[in-house]
């Protein structure tokens, strides 16, 4: 049983420094002390364990320092910075693994997992006008009044940022997560597990199926592993996300109150509703609008039918 080796391949913001963690907690003798979880939700905290600390790199795979661990379960992302393509990335983990874990999304857990992304990371919103600065300032600048002589992404109007993502980032991400063409590995052993399923069904369900693909059999306590899974989904800020907005979105389009001020949208969140209004024939008129709405009787006076 400690020469099995499984990788957990996850994108950023689908819980798979959690699982890790839960998987890990089950199999293994160590004990993590104190709190895993961080106030966003995240279980980062388990990174600062030693031994499950590697999140493993394919670029600088350290093969004597995975087998030098007995712990069974591992995790990565599966792209890198030198090569992001995910799928050469993972040919070359495949004599280490024995198993490979993929957790996927699809368009009913978008939101949840890029707000998860956006906020569980240290200073990420901050990485993200980076990112924008390196690829996407000079498309904004092209298509939006934006001063030439602007340099820092932060410096960009929100209602403009938010526009972007509705015309680029959400139809992308939702394609990717209709296609899965961001999940494809061909291996025979492995096991793809959609996120809401342990989201939205018992835990226990996800291990049984783990254990039972990867041949593991250990007994372990259900109440407790129950527990921990209920005081995880207590603290996640955006697991409402999907639903949530798809609720604003309809309640505009039948011009029904619906005060959502306490919800306390995200970026991407007023971006996906801009992109599903669209998506229903109407644009938002977002010249300025900086401040989004906070009910749909605001947001539905200020959208219009599309040209066609």
């Amino acid at each position: 049983m400690n020469d099995l080796k499984i990788l957990i391949v996850f994108p950023p913001g689908a819980y798979g420094t959690y699982l890790n963690y839960l998987l890990s907690k089950i199999t293994d003798s160590t004990e993590f002390n104190g709190n895993v979880f961080e106030p966003t939700g995240s279980a980062h905290h388990f990174r600062s364990v030693r031994g499950y600390d590697i999140n493993v790199d394919a670029d600088a795979l350290d093969t004597e320092k995975i087998h030098r661990y007995s712990h069974i379960f591992f995790r990565t992302h599966g792209f890198t910075p030198k090569n992001p393509n995910k799928n050469s990335n993972l040919a070359k983990l495949i004599e280490e693994f024995d198993y490979f874990i993929h957790i996927n999304f699809y368009e009913d857990r978008l939101l949840t997992i890029h707000n998860n992304m956006l906020t569980k990371q240290d200073n990420t919103m901050h990485n993200f006008y980076d990112w924008l600065l390196v690829h996407e300032l000079d498309l904004i600048k092209s298509r939006w009044t934006v001063p030439t002589e602007l340099t820092n992404p932060r410096d960009v109007e929100r209602w403009i940022v938010r526009e972007f993502c509705s015309m680029y980032f959400i139809p992308i991400w939702v394609r990717q997560a209709l296609t899965q063409e961001y999940f494809q590995f061909n291996h025979k052993r492995q096991l793809y597990i959609d996120v809401k399923d342990f989201l939205n069904n018992p835990i226990t369900d996800t291990i049984d199926l783990i254990f039972s693909f990867c041949q593991i059999d250990y007994d372990y306590d259900r109440e407790l592993v129950t527990s921990i899974h209920q005081t995880m989904l207590d603290k996640q800020q955006h697991l409402h996300s999907d639903a949530d907005c798809e609720y604003i979105v309809q309640q505009t389009l039948a011009n029904v109150l619906y005060d959502f001020k306490e919800l306390n949208l995200t970026l991407f969140d007023e971006a996906w509703i801009q992109w599903k209004l669209r998506e229903h024939g109407y644009e938002l008129q977002c010249y300025g609008l900086n401040t989004f709405p906070t009910n749909t009787i605001d947001l539905r006076k200020i959208i219009e039918l599309a040209d066609t």
